[in-house]
């Protein structure tokens, strides 16, 4: 296996006949993905994208709150224990 860090802040790596280009922020996702699907099929290249375990979502059941209970205070509390919240409800 080979590592580096590309241009642009893409981190690769070399495995076999493979290689994984991992993107830094969402726009160089963006950018990676349409570069490549313009090289689809062209000259022999295929790839695939996927998500990283962890950066799945995971959904949250919390019981017995009180209808009282301001969504505000929930997304507080458990952003304040380093839970990233995406909503509410």
């Amino acid at each position: 296996m080979v590592a580096g860090v590309c241009p642009r802040g893409l981190t690769a790596q070399l495995k076999s006949e493979k290689l994984m280009v991992v993107p830094l922020t969402a726009d160089g996702f963006r950018a990676s993905v349409s570069t490549l699907w313009s090289l689809d099929g062209k000259v022999g290249v295929s790839f695939h994208t996927f998500t990283l375990p962890e950066d799945r979502c995971v959904r949250l059941l919390v019981k017995n709150l009180g209808r009282d209970m301001p969504e505000s205070v929930v997304r507080e509390e458990l952003e304040s224990l380093n839970i990233r919240v995406q909503g509410v409800k």
